[in-house]
């Protein structure tokens, strides 16, 4: 079914508004999120260990007539992290909660979740999307699965951002250099960044339309409402207004924290910035979902 926010200009749009009153909200909660930085591809970046260790148990994606996505093997970076032991490490502490999620510390950027195969899917059997010179942001990126799909299709620039720099370290830049043609050409077409979405814009700067990005695909990102105005600042302010399209894959409620497609609608329809449609269902088992959301 196909659904519009209301009516808005940008100017009108409710997002920055209800942005600021977020985080003040997680000031208040005593919450403190990382501030959003860059991260460059360097000698020191990638523990050359964890690589070498690493990339003798690779993983591939095979999409037929397309390309095979190669990656990481997560099971061995926990391994790894659990090895050294760095009590300063958000993947060691996730490690050693044995959790998925610890709230602000870490947001579960070494697993690879479902929906990020719903899109992978979509993008390449469904919809087809034409990547040649786009601009991509892949927001929650995690292993980059999307990114590099994007990347390997022809798209001029890719942006990688998730929210634990050791996840962008450990995992995300390891996969953009298996399947980059070169160092040189991950460095030239890829840019990486770690943090919270609440300082993100801030630092990319992305204010000029042709800076924008043509397309944003972002997994399940959606299971915090907390972070929801952050989030659809995020979108308001990166996405391309007239021509650029964003896929949001998630769960259609997340059990036990609050989230999901229906809540994140209504978060859409607040600000007034946005119009959308489901795109995509799952046809059976935990009900996902594909929204399909541009610019008003």
């Amino acid at each position: 079914m196909f659904k519009f926010g209301f009516s808005a200009d940008a100017s009108e749009c409710k997002v920055a508004e209800e942005c600021k009153e977020s985080a003040e909200d997680d000031a208040c909660k005593g919450q403190k999120w990382l501030p959003s930085e860059k991260i460059s591809i360097g000698n020191n970046v990638v523990d050359p260990e964890l690589l070498k260790e690493n990339c003798t148990s690779i993983n591939s994606l095979e999409l037929e007539d397309c390309c095979t996505i190669r990656y990481v093997s997560t099971v061995i970076v926990s391994e790894l992290v659990r090895k050294k032991q760095n009590e300063e490490d958000s993947i060691f502490k996730a490690e050693q909660n044995n959790s998925d999620l610890i709230t602000a510390v870490y947001e579960g950027g070494l697993k690879i979740w479902e929906c990020t195969y719903d899109v992978l899917d979509y993008i390449y059997d469904g919809e087809k999307l034409e990547f040649k010179d786009r601009k991509v942001l892949d927001l929650g990126c995690g292993a980059g699965i999307i990114g590099i799909y994007s990347l390997l299709n022809g798209a001029s620039n890719v942006c990688l951002q998730d929210y634990n720099p050791e996840v962008i370290k450990y995992i995300t830049i390891p996969n953009v250099l298996l399947n980059a043609g070169s160092k040189e050409e991950a460095q030239e077409r890829c840019d990486f960044y770690c943090g919270d979405w609440g300082s993100f814009a801030n630092l990319l700067k992305v204010d000029a339309e042709e800076e924008k990005f043509d397309y944003i695909f972002s997994s399940e990102t959606i299971y915090n409402c907390q972070n929801y105005d952050k989030l659809l600042s995020v979108f308001e302010r990166m996405l391309k207004r007239k021509t650029g399209v964003l896929y949001l894959a998630a769960k259609t409620y997340y059990f036990g924290v609050g989230g999901g497609t229906r809540q994140f609608e209504k978060a859409m329809d607040k600000a007034g910035c946005f119009k959308y449609e489901t795109c995509w269902k799952c046809p059976n088992g935990v009900q996902r979902e594909i929204l399909k959301i541009s610019l008003n």
